[in-house]
């Protein structure tokens, strides 16, 4: 530099002077019209500060953005099930609200209705069928078949109108096990009469498998009672056996069965001989069916006990052709605690499969009454599933009097 003027020097492309360096004006700041409008390098701290201030004008004018098309579609979505929601908690509310103001008469009635359903679902559950037809003389039956005009039940109704004729109480009730629509054949099957031995069966049944099985009592101290009281029909041992159980269980092993044990007068726990019903000794023996088919020895070495019960109506006119498990029970006395009767019930095992049979009079006059009944129930079993309709009894096979079918300690068999 010369009197204060800077040498210029001369560019050597262009021919053109400028300053020879920049570096004595970096501290002069240049004018706004010429300072670069894109610079941001660092090395230009004012091109940097005007940089950001510009794009924060930017970002201040720009509208916010919109919500995209997939977004627009899940706000609404949300939204609408937001609704659903509440529209369902109100309709449930109002129909919580109107059940609970309803009429009690229709309630009572809805509920009668469930137990109707629930009763007759439990009979098909049981292998019977809910579709009954009932004669004029009051035998309800269903099946796969039908009775109307047979032979077989014709000569039934002719029994019981000998029965009605001579005021003899009949309580009927058969059905089959183990089938879906099974068939099944009553009258009168909630009638009760004096049980007498009949109920000696079931009590053996319960003894074993409640008892017996689990070890309360000895196997070995409890068969040979068991064998005199089915058998033999021996009331002493009956007596020792009941004695020996301390009457522990046998009313829950009823109910558990279906009986409703509550209806009884006198508790069984305490009753030996109740009066029963022919459903209820259906029940007992369907409970007890379970038990002598499910294969431990104790429940095999009670099965073949009743294979030879004495004077058993159910074995004289069945059990030649087929395999029978019965007790009979008849008492022939008029008593302050007893009445006359001729019962049998048990299981017959027939060429379409097993069914539970109860017979039950108030009778004990004449002995061939409920061989003709077991017969003619047979008879009708068969037609209505398919098998064996033919007459299996001889009206010469009489029981025995009441005399001759006694031991010397007991008073009914």
């Amino acid at each position: 530099m010369v009197g204060g003027q800077r040498f210029l020097a001369e560019d050597r492309h262009t021919g053109s002077r400028r300053p020879a360096s920049p570096q004595p004006y970096r501290h002069i700041a240049r004018p706004p019209w010429k300072r670069p409008a894109h610079s941001t390098s660092s090395k230009h701290p004012w091109g940097r500060r005007w940089h950001l201030q510009a794009q924060a004008q930017k970002r201040s004018t720009i509208p916010a953005p919109r919500y995209t098309t997939a977004a627009q579609l899940r706000a609404f979505v949300a939204i609408a099930v937001i609704i659903l929601a509440v529209v369902l908690t109100v309709q449930i509310h109002s129909l919580v609200t109107a059940s609970g103001e309803g009429d009690p008469g229709e309630a009572q009635e809805q509920s009668e209705d469930q137990e109707k359903i629930s009763e007759e679902e439990r009979d098909n559950q049981d292998g019977t069928s809910s579709e009954e037809t009932v004669t004029d003389s009051g035998i309800a039956y269903s099946g796969q078949a039908s009775l109307d005009g047979s032979p077989a039940l014709e000569d039934l109704e002719e029994a019981l109108q000998q029965c009605r004729d001579n005021d003899i109480t009949v309580s009927i009730d058969l059905h089959d096990i183990d089938k879906e629509n099974g068939s099944r054949i009553t009258y009168q099957p909630e009638d009760r009469v004096y049980s007498a031995s009949a109920i000696k069966g079931p009590y053996s049944i319960f003894v074993y498998q409640d008892l017996v099985e689990t070890g309360k009592l000895n196997h070995d101290t409890v068969y040979p009672v068991v064998k005199n009281v089915i058998n033999q029909s021996s009331n002493s041992d009956y007596a020792s056996l009941r004695t020996m159980s301390e009457e522990s269980g046998w009313s829950a092993w009823l109910a558990d069965a279906g009986i409703d044990t509550d209806s009884h007068d006198i508790p069984f726990d305490y009753n030996w001989y109740a009066d029963m019903s022919a459903r209820e000794f259906v029940l007992a023996w369907k409970q007890g069916y379970r038990y002598l088919t499910s294969g431990t020895d104790d429940a095999k070495e009670l099965s073949q006990l009743f294979l030879t019960t004495p004077n058993s109506p159910l074995h004289m006119v069945l059990g030649n052709t087929y395999q029978v498990w019965s007790k009979a029970g008849w008492f022939s006395d008029e008593t302050e605690d007893a009445s006359p009767t001729m019962n049998d019930a048990g299981i017959v095992f027939s060429d379409t499969g097993p069914y539970v049979i109860a017979v039950c009079t108030d009778s004990a006059s004449d002995s061939n009454l409920v061989n003709r009944i077991v017969n003619d129930l047979n008879c009708c079993h068969g037609q209505l599933t398919g098998g064996n309709s033919a007459p299996l009894w001889n009206p010469s096979t009489a029981i025995p009097s009441a005399s001759e079918s006694v031991t010397q300690n007991d008073t009914d068999m």
